[in-house]
């Protein structure tokens, strides 16, 4: 094992840690589905203002990651994907941090953040603005998602209220 790998390692371990730490004090309830030399998967719902949010967690060592998933409570149908994924470019527009993507196949709307922990420890509160980003920004754009597709509000338009 190189020194890099090791120090990855090590990385890996405290950011694990500190994201279970961070979980448990957010109340979150949470399943750890994957958990190998050099990946894990942690994933739980969570009900909000929009409704029950299936949050996932991947933390990798090589490269160092940490991505956040928040999945939006709604399936989107077929037959409004195309206008889902104009209105996802529209609102990734506006977005400093993250972004929304649609999975075209089986219509799961999520929103994603992530960031890299090489050469460095991650502080609890880097975590627990991540997830409270994740979920306020589903909350900002539940709303226009839901005029957009159900009150057949042009996607342009529907942001103007953002």
């Amino acid at each position: 094992m190189t020194t890099e790998s090791f120090e990855n390692q090590i990385l890996f371990l405290k950011t694990a840690s500190v994201t279970v730490d961070v979980l448990q004090n957010l109340d979150f309830s949470f399943d750890l589905l994957d958990d190998d030399d050099h990946e894990w998967l942690l994933i739980g719902n969570l009900e909000t203002e929009v409704g029950r949010v299936r949050l996932m967690i991947a933390i990798r060592d090589n490269p160092c990651q940490w991505v956040l998933f928040a999945y939006h409570p709604l399936v989107i149908v077929n037959s409004m994907r195309t206008k889902t994924a104009e209105l996802c470019m529209r609102i990734n527009d506006q977005l400093v941090v993250g972004n929304y993507e649609l999975n075209m196949d089986d219509g799961h709307l999520r929103y994603r953040q992530g960031f890299d922990f090489s050469r460095m420890i991650v502080p609890p509160v880097m975590i627990e603005n991540t997830i409270k980003l994740a979920l306020s920004t589903l909350a900002t754009y539940h709303t226009p998602l839901v005029r957009a597709l159900f009150d057949g509000v042009d996607t342009k338009e529907v942001l103007d209220s953002v």
